[in-house]
């Protein structure tokens, strides 16, 4: 049986895998218009019992769609398929979350795709009726219902031509033979109270606007929430309602379509009833409540969560079920609602299922940005056999799990949480044990010279995918394919077949050879020693993977062979210097920079502490200690604190300097005085990465000779890799015991030694050399780097280390301050009312708000904009060079911050500046004198945007791979499909006509979208008329929406203030000439493009 199951799973493997070629896509309702599209499968595989897994693009004459699907064989019985929600009702859940909640031996989850839409807190239910989170309509699990179905999203247009009704919603259903379904499903349940029996109209929307006369029913599936009070309700509808809840224990496992016997428990008529398993509440009100009044305590109920389908009427025993969106085919045939709806007539990202005619397989796909229509989605599932399709939710919601990690990108920074998911395990016995090999594809083409190890897939008896990467292959090929190095890589040399052998199973693997493709090194410059080599690493890409490439197949040359040398590919340094290192292949040419740094010995003495604060930051908890570094008779450096206590008492060492060359160790060599020191902390960074590694020292021995020692490879967590170097060593932080005794501390550092690969041993005292008088010049964390006397110099980067030498929240409201304090004596106010003016500036309540949100680039790139423009006015018309050298520092840290979005804004406001005073010169007749400063501001913004080259250049050529890559919404290819992001996401902030009110007026709007009112509010009052009691806890616990402008949703308003507003309007009676004409333009420009309905109008011209 497994042999045959096995079998099986080969075949559905090699199905899926061949689908090369064009597929069919059905483009109108009558099948008229049939267009061909290019279908390539890029990697595919089995990852479960009967679960074959497959990524493959479909292209048609003007884009390529990404896409990912399970392809599930529902016969096999070692899978499972289950809906999954979060366990409270109304929270949203990460899918790779869920994936490891629900993991369990003889439950594996394999994988998951999103499925139904839920409320958000933007939509009417979400704002005001407690339901935010909650799915929009049905789900099942396990038999045991989520929500009941609702009425959400059906009768959409005309009724379809073919099927003769209007279209529905597609729910996927599980039923208890494990065959699949997708159908539209309407509710049906009903309570019995002895011979008296009532309808009940929902399950789990635990809502606080309910109906008057309605039965609801709720489970263990609120989780750790309760049923809301009668004290909430009534506060919210205005009523005093009486109501009961009837909490039952059920007898048998939850179903559909079953009737259910339930003894009573309790009964109550306030609410909040916490549910545990096995138990249900039913609560009624009006009517509801007269009929819930029969039920007794100790006698029996019986009620039925009916759901029947809507096409054949059957009520079949649901084990899980999910709504999606629309009902897109049916039958083999697309229906109108991929038509008859905005939302799935556009290019989407989006979620889809299929299922066979004979509900034996089960198809489940994604597709990523831009998406698809929904017509081309069910085209597509229709080639790969479905007889019945219907579309999920999509966008951001698009997600693809596989093995706990969302493989497709979406459409936010991360995965987000979702409503409900459709889950894929594996129910076979845990077996670790290899039976079959195969691989991701035995189509492989690469270039000459490429050197791959390809992944072999190693499989149980059950079809469970054990190992992805299968260790002990043999590989084996002709000398004209290629060969086989030493530690088991394929290096190509021609067309041919490449054999792969794992115990007695053997698998051919074809190999063709194709022009090379796009080879890059792996590092722009590397720094050796005479005494460790570097293998040059150079990587290729094709077909969207990754390989290496023999660097020994390159032509090298050097532009100073004395420093180095390149032999077989491996670089060798010989002595200290730097040069550069070109590897030709064909007509593509490689350039390395290399940087040879060999120390005289191993140990080496990097710094021996003495006199260290000449070129290191020490603070401590208080001056009060007296701290200090300094020579003892000895000649080691020696740390003298006089301990007088304080809270979190610390001595820190801020570094920020780079290591020398590059060790594989770090060693510190101190004698601790007593018990002072209770653990010492280092902090660095490898190159290339902002992360901070933190490795802390602990149990030091006391007045005993201690060596600290800092293991490179385990810090950062890689084997001897050159691209770590330079090592930027940030802090050395002294966390001091507070228990010691309040005293005096000398502690004895004899230095911080490095330790190398390949450099003799230390065979004479040690010196120290510490100081490297000679500047050097290098590539650190992306900039361009001057290292000199072991310190890391960089303009911009030091710069911006002292300004942040205060806490985050605190740096930004200085930077806020002490920029427009910079700004307006740029502008010639007085330094008095510059102050005054930089508060006003600062404490605008957007300020604020962006720096709650995270916007941390928005805040600083906004703070760096005022100086910027007051730079630009002092060149102009006080004194053009000051000016120039100003413009230069600020817009140089305003390009740092990288907030393309607010420098683009802000070259606005330049540009009706410029203009400005281009007419103010021709009036004036000083068009010579404005060319000389237009020309000074020309170099300064130069040598701004090459101080941040290398930084612009990686934003920009990153961008090109992210939503915001393309121009904008605008963009229409000639198949009419819109790239870049779209236009309503771009402008959904954009402020209402009347919104810009609230810089006079705060709450003109509301305020914040969600928020909790006073007990002393208008609102309470009313409530206290109507009887609500306990008012204070009412209103706090009662989150009401406070903002009824265009926005989504917003944390607060833009308030300036109606002191600064009042100010300006006199401002514009008070400034004489150009310049109010310039404020008052530009400022009706910022208002126009910051609202939404203007901004339609002139989008075109400025994005």
């Amino acid at each position: 049986m497994k042999k045959l199951l096995l079998l099986s799973s080969i075949l559905l493997s090699i199905h899926t895998v061949a689908q090369h070629g064009t597929i069919n896509i059905q483009a109108n309702l009558d099948s008229t218009v049939i267009q061909q599209y290019a279908i390539d499968t890029l990697e595919s595989y089995q990852v479960g019992p009967g679960i074959i897994y497959t990524r493959f693009d479909i292209t048609n004459a003007t884009s390529t769609r990404h896409c990912y699907i399970y392809e599930v064989d529902l016969t096999n019985p070692y899978n499972t398929v289950e809906e999954s929600h979060s366990t409270t009702m109304g929270n949203t859940e990460r899918m790779a979350d869920a994936h490891v909640r629900l993991d369990a031996p003889g439950h594996r989850s394999i994988g998951s795709v999103n499925c139904n839409f839920w409320i958000v807190s933007t939509q009417d239910e979400g704002k005001y009726n407690n339901l935010t989170g909650v799915p929009c309509t049905g789900q099942v699990r396990n038999g045991k219902v989520g929500t009941n179905i609702t009425w959400w999203n059906i009768g959409h247009g005309n009724p379809d031509p073919v099927f003769e009704r209007k279209q529905d919603i597609g729910y996927l259903m599980i039923d208890d033979q494990k065959r699949a379904h997708i159908d539209q499903y309407y509710w049906d349940a009903h309570i019995a109270i002895g011979d008296k029996q009532a309808p009940f109209h929902e399950a789990n929307r635990n809502r606080n606007n309910p109906q008057d006369n309605e039965i609801v029913m709720f489970n263990s599936d609120l989780g750790t929430r309760a049923t809301l009070t009668k004290d909430v309700i009534d506060a919210y509808l205005g009523t005093n309602l009486p109501m009961i809840e009837v909490l039952v224990k059920l007898e048998e496992d939850w179903a559909i379509n079953k009737i259910l016997t339930a003894e009573v428990i309790s009964t109550n008529h306030v609410g909040g009833t916490k549910i545990e398993d096995g138990y249900a509440v039913f609560r009624g009100r009006g009517d509801g409540m007269t009929f819930l009044e029969n039920a007794k305590v100790g006698e029996k109920i019986q009620f039925i969560v009916g759901m029947y389908e809507s096409y054949t009427g059957e009520r079949p025993n649901i084990k899980q079920l999910s709504a999606g969106n629309c009902y897109v085919m049916r039958e083999g045939r697309l229906t109108n609602r991929n038509w008859n709806e905005d939302y799935n007539n556009k290019n989407y990202p989006r979620t889809g299922f299929g299922v066979s005619k004979d509900h034996n397989t089960l198809w489940m796909m994604v597709m990523e940005k831009p998406g698809m229509y929904t017509h081309e989605m069910a085209s597509i599932l229709r080639h790969f056999g479905a007889w019945e399709a219907a579309g999920a939710d999509g966008g951001g919601s698009a997600q693809f799990n596989l093995g706990g990690q969302i493989i497709n990108p979406t459409t936010e920074g991360s995965p987000r949480a979702v409503g409900n998911s459709i889950f894929l395990f594996s129910t076979a016995p845990d077996d670790s044990i290899v039976t079959e090999m195969r691989t991701t594809s035995t189509f492989i083409r690469l270039p000459k010279y490429a050197a791959i190890k390809p992944d072999f897939l190693g499989y149980n008896q059950y079809g469970m995918l054990v190992s992805k990467q299968l260790q002990g292959v043999e590989l084996s090929c002709s000398p004209e394919t290629g060969y086989i190095t030493e530690d088991g890589y394929f290096v190509c040399l021609g067309s041919g077949t490449l054999t792969a052998k794992f115990g007695n199973a053997s698998l051919p693997l074809d190999i063709v050879l194709v022009d090379a493709a796009n080879p890059k090194l792996r590092l722009d410059s590397v720094i050796v020693s005479t005494g460790w080599d570097y293998p040059i690493e150079i990587n290729g890409e094709l077909d969207n993977k990754q390989f290496d490439m023999l660097a020994s197949a390159f032509e090298w040359t050097i532009d100073d062979a004395t420093i180095c040398s390149v032999e077989n590919g491996i670089l060798k340094g010989l002595k200290n210097g730097r040069t550069t290192i070109h590897g030709t292949i064909g007509d593509i040419t490689l350039h390395l920079i290399v940087n040879v740094q060999t120390p005289e010995h191993t140990p080496y003495l990097w710094e021996n502490m003495i006199d260290i604060e000449e070129h290191w930051t020490m603070k401590t908890t208080t001056s009060k200690w007296n701290t200090s570094f300094a020579a003892n008779s000895d000649g080691l450096a020696e740390l003298y604190v006089n301990y007088t206590g304080g809270r979190a008492p610390h001595v820190t060492l801020e570094a920020d300097s780079l290591l020398y060359s590059t060790p594989y160790a770090m060693e510190m060599r101190l004698t601790p005085q007593g018990e002072l020191i209770e653990k010492i902390i280092f902090t660095l960074q490898r190159a290339g990465d902002n992360t901070k590694y933190a490795y802390t020292a602990q149990n030091l021995v006391a007045d005993e000779p201690t060596s600290i020692y800092v293991d490179f490879n385990e810090l950062f967590g890689v084997e001897d890799d050159h691209a770590i170097y330079p090592i930027n060593l940030n802090a050395i932080k002294f966390s001091v015991a507070t228990s010691a005794a309040k005293q005096e501390y000398r502690i004895t550092i004899e230095g911080i030694y490095l330790h190398y690969k390949g450099i003799p041993g230390q065979t004479t005292d040690v010196e120290n050399t510490t100081q490297h008088s000679t500047a050097e010049k290098m590539l650190h964390n992306g900039q361009l780097t001057i290292i000199k006397n072991n310190k890391n110099y960089n303009i911009l980067g030091y710069v911006q280390d002292i300004l942040q030498q205060l806490p985050t929240s605190v740096f930004f409201i200085f930077l806020y301050l002490i920029c427009f304090y910079i700004a307006l004596l740029c502008f010639g106010v007085n330094k008095w009312l510059s102050a005054i003016g930089s508060l006003a500036f600062t404490f605008a309540s957007y300020n604020f708000i962006i720096i709650a949100a995270g916007h941390a680039t928005k805040v600083v790139a906004i703070a760096y904009m005022a100086p910027l423009i007051g730079s630009i006015y002092l060149a102009f018309r006080k004194n053009k060079f000051i000016g120039a050298l100003l413009t230069t520092i600020f817009l140089s840290l305003a390009i740092k911050s990288n907030h393309v979005q607010i420098l683009y804004y802000t070259l606005f406001v330049l540009l009706f500046f410029g203009i400005s005073e281009f007419i103010y010169a021709i009036k004036e007749k000083t068009i010579k004198p404005f060319f000389q400063t237009f020309g000074l501001l020309c170099g300064a913004a130069i040598i701004a945007i090459g101080m941040n080259a290398t930084m612009l250049l990686t934003t920009y050529e990153y961008s090109q791979y992210t939503m915001r890559g393309k121009s904008n919404g605008l963009t229409i290819t000639e198949a009419g499909e819109q790239q870049g992001l779209d236009k309503n996401y771009i402008t959904q902030w954009s402020y209402g006509v009347d919104e810009t009110m609230t810089l006079l007026i705060p709450n003109f709007k509301g305020g914040a979208s969600v928020g909790t009112l006073s007990s002393e509010s208008e609102t309470a009052k009313e409530l206290q008329k109507r009887g609500v009691r306990n008012i204070e806890q009412t209103m706090q616990q009662f989150r009401l929406p406070l903002y009824w402008g265009d926005q989504p949703f917003t944390s607060g308003p833009v308030y300036a203030g109606a002191i600064v507003c009042l100010l300006f309007v006199f401002s514009m009676f008070l400034i004489k000439g150009e310049m109010r004409i310039w404020a008052i333009v530009l400022f009706i420009v910022s208002i126009v493009l910051s609202t939404l309905y203007f901004f339609n109008l002139f989008f075109p011209f400025f994005f």
